[in-house]
This record gives structure tokens, C-alpha cells and sequence, in this order.
């Protein structure tokens, strides 16, 4: 039996008086767990509320993948289970003790003589459930707001609903207030049928909100998913697979029963028409109902009575129905699988939602709407959007419906840190058709743990740093050849930057030198200018034009050679990244322009691995936005979205603060993430092909030059040494190429000509890989062994040891970079015979690159 001072640490027995607390104290049992003990587990049967008299627990629920996170931490003289208790509602959580836990639990016969005995605790339990504010989000939100409905069910003063109107400008719009209005005045049964996202519970509570039933109860039940009646377990209790346990658990949520009445019911538990005496109960997707009970809520409504499972005694209520459906109903009575008497019963008035899509000119009057919702809700700044943003909104498509607006716009609201929402916030292209991987390194423990420390990666910046800052004074300010930085720069730092790309996509933005150091100039500034538009626009041409003419500028100019040309293309991208910075914010240069980022973006589908978020879990669960709250992603991105595919630094930010731990870093093959690719843009095949052409062209002159081809055809060998001439020749060879593979996309139609090219263009990407990382491999291969004798001499001790060895030993690595040409050709064909069997690619265009590429891997395997 507990005792006074421990019935005082609970909020819903202070001040009572000590007669009161011995009655009180008799009706409640000790409890002891241990670290570790789980308290209940979810979908297990509720009879009992348990309060916490000394430790804690955690509230856990299982994510879509099986995975538990953590959604609320409760401690000394809170209670939790008050469903189970005041309806016997199953656990919809698992309650874990984290420290030892001395816990009073009452159960709902102790409960029941206790209200006898002490009146005043019915009171005191429903009125503190009533006014509890929900500080919780997901489904834990859900289950602690449908207490207080239930609560509010059960109270005398009843608060009234507070709903205003449907937004909307269009006729229709206006049409459906008014009918919404007309329906509120009357007590009608409502049949309110829209497909799925439509608002149809919106509608109820609107109705209900108009009108007289205000004050009076309100509760819903999914009639597709009710509550279970035991602890959930694949092989005996899925709804889906046994079907009489679904139409079991219909009954009992609309009904109620009786302990033993079924072999699932182990307590009891009140009917949801029992509860909502004299208010309203929505039954959503009614049309899921099965067919006995189907029978029992049409004699319901027919005489105002039921029976709980297990009795024969009838109950008598009153409770208007308003049903929600997505189905045609008469095509379903039509086929015998609804019961057409019901239907008759159900549909005194019914309302028609029809798509969001086809009343585009209500979008902004919505958006508005939920935007101040969710700016009250999250204590926000933003209250109105930009251009751009409003202009994404409407020309959505909106399979979801106002669902789907909804969502993009409390996740907008959470990105946005101003008082205008703007199109970067505005995340439309949440990837919703996933394959699993079957690798979640995540889901590795050693791996986790490092992953979510917060130096990784970050504090690879302080080696990285002082790294950069000394190759840029070195190759500006130390020998013009035979420099140590700039043979460090191009024998050993491309290749490297190439090969991690392979293995962590554009991880190395996370603690790029170049970034660090410009976010440092802005520490301290708090206000930007904004970015002009245009360039969010247009900016991928601008990366992509900077970062060819930077190729084309290294083989101009010897840059291989000549460190001043190196240290001069170094200084330019840290110059551009600071001016940016200092003008327009943090990551802007990073995300818009800088030329190296673009190119790890566009190879980045070729990592083998990709974080991402699971959006079934980040749709349907999350509701706190964590990843996004505060600029968490430096880059601006929603996990689940498909820009990660090209913009995700793996920071790893979203999964330290994801609670829902719905995000996965999975292994993947190439060909397996392009080919989940659905947002498919005309410029990354462009850029594609340009780095196909860029190989091809410098690497051709240069064979050409080593083997004296211009003397041989009367070409004067000045031409190479001419820029200029060097120049023209490189350029013409890249825009021919690049020129020649849109020419054998065509057909009649445009549009196809485009789309043709776009997706054969990103079979061109492991081509264009494996040539970038050959021209860089050769320079490690021809120039690698000289950095120990520069770095000998840089630092005065020359004569140590003799470095030929060195220099024989690379040699021997000669034969690898026309493997590589070889492997980037064959992968590149696998590539787009899937693009091709996946996408409307027409034959002649394929056949036609499929040449290309392979005379282009030959070229390759000649040159390199």
C-alpha cells in the first residue's frame, strides 16, 4: 500500500485530506522494475493506469522499419495508461524503465469501487486529462489528444469545439462552406466522401464546430485500422491477414465487451458509441466495415441500442454518425460488399470533396491558412510566402491532396528561419516508392555510435584547413615547377577527392577546406543580402560552365606543371566562396555556384552509399521536424527528398537529431540509385556529357601531341603550344561531342528529343568517372614518386635516401587506367540498356549512343 507522502508527489491527490488518502491508498498496488523491464508493450490489452512514485521511464514506439525511438521520457508523479484505465483502450506504446521504477498501479476494478469510495477521483482524473497541453508529437500526440477527447466525454462542463471555415477562394469553395453551414443546423447522419487527403475529417469537425453539438462529445475511429484487441504479432493478430480479428475489433471499438467475452478480450472496455453519448462519432473509411458489422451499426441506428461483446444487455446512446469514405459506395452496394440500407441510414446529407488538383486557385487561400496554423502551433515567424514558393505550391500536383499540402507546408514552416517562405523551404519531391536496401549501416552499432558523435565529420576540417592554406601559399609563392604543393595537389588530392565520391557520394563538402574558412568571414553577421533568384534559377549553368572552363584552363596552361596556374584556380573558388558568403550567408557558394560542388553532385549517384529518409516514417510519424528546425541541414535538404541523391554532405546531422530514426545510410549499387531516380533534369546530362567530351578532348591532343600525329598530317606542331589554338581545339572537340549525342537523341517531336537525351545522358556519368580519375591517376602514376624527394627538400634533408625505387614502382601501374577506361564503357552501357528498359528511351537514340559510348571507351583505351 503506498503511503501519504508518496500519494502527495502525485498531482491528482494533493490536498486531499488523510481519510481520503487511506481510501485512496487501499485501491492502488506497489510496483517494482527494474533497468530494463518494460512496464507494457504496445497493443497489449488496457486495464490499468500506473503512476510513478520514484524513477523513470521512457514511452517508445516501433518505426515503419522495426526500429524503437524514444518519443517522451516520463518521471516522479506522472501517470500514463489512463486510456486502458477509463475505457480499456489497448496500449498504443511501450513503456521501458530506464532506472529502477516504484510505480502505483490501479486497475479498472479497483478503479471502479475507488470512485465509489471517493468520488471526487473520477473528477479530478477526467478534468486533468481534459486540460493536460500536449507537448508531444507523432502518434504519442494522437493517443494523448484522444484522451482528452475521451476525458472530455466523460465531463460535465464540456469545452466547445473551435473550428472556422474551409479555405478557399473558388466557387466550389464557397459552395462548401455554405453547405457545411446548412448541415451544421440539422442533427443528420453525413456521408462525406473525397479521395484520400481531401480534408474529409476537417469537414466533420467543422460540422460538428457550426453547430449545436459544439460542447458534446467528439471521437473517430478508422474503420480500416481500428484499435487492437491484444499485443500485436504478425502471425495471429494482423488485421490484414485474419480478418475476423479485424471485424472482432471493429465491434469491440464500436460496442465495447466484457473480460473473456472473445479470446482476445481480457478486460473491459467501453464501445466508442457509449462513450460518445449525445456528441458525434466519425467513422473514417466506413466503407471498411465488414459485414456483421455492418448489420449492428444499422440496428444501431435504427433503434438506438447495442450490446457490448460477451452480454446480452443492451445500451442505449445517442450519437450522430458522420462517415468519410474514398470509395464510389453505390458501386459497392452494387457489388454486394455494403449493406444499401446502411448506406440509405448513413448518407442523410452528403458532401463531395473533389482534388486539390483541380482547383489550383484555391492553393494560396489554403496555404495561408495552414500557414498561420502552423506558425501558432510552432511559435514561428513566417507569415507569407515569396514568388517563387507560391508558384511551386501551385504547380504541384498534388496526388496526396490537402494532405500532402499540409505536410510541405509544416515542414516549410520548421525549414524556414525568416518571415517569408521561399522556394528552397518548400520540399515537393519527398521520395515516397523506395526498394529497401539490404544494407543499413545505421543499423550496424559500431558504426552508428561513431556516425552520430558530432565531430563526425566536421573535425576533419581542422586537418583539411591548414592542408589547403598551405598549398595555396606554396603554389603561389614557391618554385614554378617541380612544386611540392602542386604535385601533392594533383597526383594524390584529385585522385583522392575522385575516390570519395565512390564511397561517401559529396561527403567531402562536409569538411571542405573552403567552406570552413568562408564561414568564418561571416561568423559574426547576422543579416544577408538575398540571393538573387535568378541564380537559384539558372545557377547549376553557371557551375557547369565554371567548372569545364576550369578544366579546360588546367590543360591550357600546363597546369599540372606550372604551380602558379594551380594556386591561381585554388585562390579563385576560396575568393568566390568568401565574397559569396560575405554577401548572401553560409553554404550559399556551396549550394548555388561552387564548380567542385557540382561536379561531386553530379557523380555522387555513382556512391555506393546514400543516406536518406524513410519517407513512409517521416510522412506518417514525425511531426517535429528536427531535421530541419534551426538550419540543421547546412545544405537546406529534407532526407527524403530527391536532391539528397546529389546534395547530401553526409554531415550526418539529420540522424543525430531524427527521434524517429527513419534515416538510413544504405549500400547501394550505382545502376540500383539511378535507376530510383524520378526527378530527371536536362542539365545534369548536359554536364554529364561535357565531362565525356572534356576527357575525350584534352586527352586526344595530348596523345596526339606525344606521338607526332600534327607533323605527320602537316598540321604545325606551334598549334599545341599556341593557348589560343590549344584552347579552340579542346573547346570545339567537348561541344562536338556534347553537340553529337543531343543530335542522335532526335525525333519528330521536341519534347521527346529531350527526353531521349536526358535519360541517356546520365549513362554517360561512369564514362565520365572513370575518365577524370585516369588523367588524375596518371599524374600519381608518372609524378606521385617525386613527392618524397620534394618534400625531402622542403625539408633540407635531400640526401637522406634515394627515391628510384619509388619511381619504378609506380610505373608498374600503367596498365590500370585503361582497365578503368574499360570498366567506365561496359558500366555505362549496363546503365543505359536499364535506363532503357525502365523509361520510354526509343530504340534508334539508343543504339545510336550505344555506338558512342563504345567508340568513346575505345578512344579511351587508346589514350590513357
Amino acid at each position: 500500500m503506498i503511503s501519504r507522502e508518496e500519494l502527495n508527489k502525485i498531482p491528482l491527490f494533493q490536498g486531499i485530506s488523510s481519510e481520503s488518502a487511506a481510501n485512496i491508498a487501499e485501491h492502488f498496488s506497489l510496483r517494482i522494475f527494474l533497468p530494463g523491464d518494460y512496464v507494457y508493450f504496445r497493443g497489449e490489452p488496457g486495464n490499468s493506469m500506473f503512476v510513478i512514485l520514484n524513477g523513470r521511464v521512457v514511452v517508445t514506439l516501433t518505426n515503419a522499419e522495426g526500429s524503437d525511438y524514444t518519443i517522451a521520457t516520463l518521471r516522479e508523479g506522472s501517470f500514463f495508461g489512463e486510456l486502458g484505465l477509463l475505457v480499456g483502450e489497448p496500449r498504443s506504446t511501450h513503456v521501458k524503465a530506464i532506472t529502477s521504477v516504484l510505480a502505483a498501479e490501479i486497475d479498472q476494478g479497483a478503479y471502479q469501487a475507488l470512485t465509489l469510495d471517493f468520488p471526487d477521483f473520477n473528477s479530478r482524473l477526467v478534468h486533468l486529462l481534459a486540460k493536460r497541453v500536449v507537448k508531444t508529437k507523432g502518434q504519442w500526440q494522437a493517443d494523448r489528444v484522444k484522451s482528452r477527447e475521451i476525458a472530455r466525454s466523460l465531463v460535465s462542463n464540456r469545452v466547445p469545439m473551435e473550428e472556422d471555415y474551409f479555405p478557399g477562394i473558388t466557387k466550389w469553395a464557397k459552395e462548401i462552406n455554405r453547405i457545411i453551414d446548412e448541415i451544421a443546423s440539422t442533427n443528420a447522419n453525413v456521408l462525406i466522401v473525397g479521395e484520400p487527403g481531401t480534408e474529409r475529417a476537417f469537414v466533420a469537425r467543422l460540422i460538428v464546430s457550426k453547430g449545436k453539438r459544439n460542447h458534446l462529445p467528439f471521437l473517430s475511429l478508422n474503420c480500416s485500422n481500428p484499435p487492437p484487441l491484444a499485443k500485436e504479432t504478425p502471425e495471429k493478430w494482423s488485421h490484414k491477414d485474419n480478418p475476423s480479428v479485424k471485424e472482432a475489433a471493429q465491434e469491440s471499438a464500436l460496442c465495447g465487451h466484457e473480460p473473456g467475452s472473445t479470446a482476445y478480450a481480457r478486460g473491459w472496455r467501453r464501445g466508442y458509441l457509449e462513450v460518445a453519448d449525445t456528441g458525434t462519432l466519425v467513422l473514417d473509411h466506413v466503407d471498411h466495415l465488414t459485414p456483421k458489422v455492418q448489420a449492428l451499426l444499422l440496428r444501431y441506428l435504427q433503434s438506438s441500442c447495442f450490446s457490448r461483446i460477451g452480454v446480452t444487455e443492451e445500451r442505449k446512446s445517442k450519437v450522430r454518425i458522420i462517415a468519410t469514405t474514398t470509395e464510389d459506395m453505390d458501386a459497392r452496394v452494387e457489388q454486394g460488399r455494403f449493406n444499401k440500407e446502411l448506406l440509405e441510414a448513413l448518407r442523410g446529407r452528403v458532401v463531395t470533396l473533389i482534388p486539390l488538383r483541380e482547383r489550383r486557385k484555391d492553393i494560396p487561400a489554403m496555404a495561408q491558412y495552414f500557414l498561420t496554423r502552423y506558425k501558432c502551433k510552432n511559435r514561428e515567424q513566417a507569415s507569407g510566402f515569396s514568388e517563387e514558393a507560391m508558384e511551386a505550391l501551385v504547380g504541384h500536383g498534388w496526388s496526396t491532396n490537402v494532405a500532402e499540402l499540409k505536410q510541405v507546408l509544416e515542414r516549410a514552416v520548421a525549414a524556414c528561419q525568416g518571415t517569408t517562405l521561399e522556394e528552397d523551404h518548400i520540399f515537393l519531391d519527398i521520395r515516397l516508392s523506395q526498394s529497401s536496401a539490404k544494407l543499413n549501416l545505421l543499423r550496424i552499432d559500431e558504426i552508428g555510435r561513431f556516425l552520430r558523435n558530432r565531430l563526425v565529420p566536421g573535425a576533419l576540417q581542422y586537418i583539411t584547413v591548414p592542408f589547403f592554406v598551405f598549398l595555396i601559399f606554396y603554389t603561389l609563392f614557391g618554385p614554378r615547377e617541380h612544386n611540392l604543393g602542386n604535385v601533392i595537389a594533383w597526383s594524390l588530392l584529385w585522385p583522392f577527392l575522385l575516390l570519395s565520391i565512390v564511397l561517401s557520394g559529396r561527403g567531402w563538402c562536409a569538411y571542405c577546406p573552403m567552406s570552413a574558412i568562408s564561414n568564418g568571414f561571416v561568423y559574426a553577421r547576422k543579416k544577408f543580402l538575398p540571393f538573387p533568384g535568378v541564380m537559384k534559377k539558372y545557377g547549376i549553368w553557371v557551375g557547369i560552365a565554371a567548372f569545364v572552363s576550369i578544366f579546360w584552363i588546367e590543360h591550357v596552361t600546363e597546369g599540372f606543371l606550372n604551380a602558379r596556374v594551380t594556386g591561381r584556380i585554388f585562390l579563385f573558388i576560396a575568393g568566390g566562396a568568401i565574397i559569396t558568403a560575405l554577401l548572401f550567408g553560409k553554404r550559399i557558394w556551396c549550394l548555388y555556384i561552387c564548380p567542385l560542388g557540382y561536379m561531386f553532385g553530379e557523380f555522387a549517384v555513382l556512391s555506393l552509399m546514400e543516406l536518406r529518409g524513410n519517407s513512409k516514417v517521416c510522412v506518417s510519424q514525425c511531426e517535429t521536424h528536427a531535421c530541419l528546425i534551426d538550419n540543421s541541414c547546412p545544405m537546406g535538404l529534407h532526407p527524403s527528398t530527391e536532391r539528397t541523391r546529389h546534395d547530401c554532405i553526409l554531415c550526418f546531422t539529420c540522424v543525430r537529431k531524427c527521434k524517429q530514426k527513419s534515416v538510413h545510410l544504405d549500400v547501394l549499387l550505382p545502376h540500383q540509385r539511378i535507376a530510383a531516380i524520378r526527378s530527371w533534369e536536362f542539365s545534369r546530362s548536359t554536364f554529364a556529357v561535357l565531362l565525356v567530351g572534356s576527357v575525350l578532348a584534352s586527352q586526344t591532343l595530348r596523345w596526339l601531341g606525344n606521338h607526332r600525329i600534327f607533323s605527320a598530317v602537316n598540321i604545325p606542331p606551334a598549334l599545341l603550344n599556341d593557348h589560343w589554338g590549344y584552347f579552340f581545339a579542346l573547346s570545339a572537340i567537348t561541344i562536338g561531342f556534347a553537340a553529337l549525342t543531343f543530335v542522335v537523341s532526335g525525333t519528330k517531336k521536341f519534347e521527346v528529343w529531350s527526353q531521349n537525351f536526358t535519360y541517356a545522358g546520365y549513362a554517360y556519368l561512369p564514362l565520365a568517372f572513370f575518365g577524370f580519375f585516369d588523367i588524375y591517376f596518371n599524374q600519381f602514376i608518372f609524378r606521385g614518386g617525386e613527392i618524397r624527394r620534394l618534400l625531402l627538400e622542403f625539408l633540407g634533408i635531400s640526401n637522406v635516401m634515394n627515391t628510384a625505387a619509388i619511381l619504378s614502382n609506380l610505373s608498374i601501374l600503367q596498365f590500370l587506367p585503361p582497365l578503368l577506361a574499360l570498366a567506365g564503357g561496359v558500366l555505362s552501357l549496363y546503365l543505359l540498356r536499364k535506363l532503357r528498359s525502365q523509361y520510354p528511351l526509343h530504340p534508334l537514340p539508343y543504339h545510336l549512343h550505344q555506338v558512342i559510348i563504345s567508340i568513346t571507351c575505345l578512344a579511351f583505351l587508346i589514350i590513357f
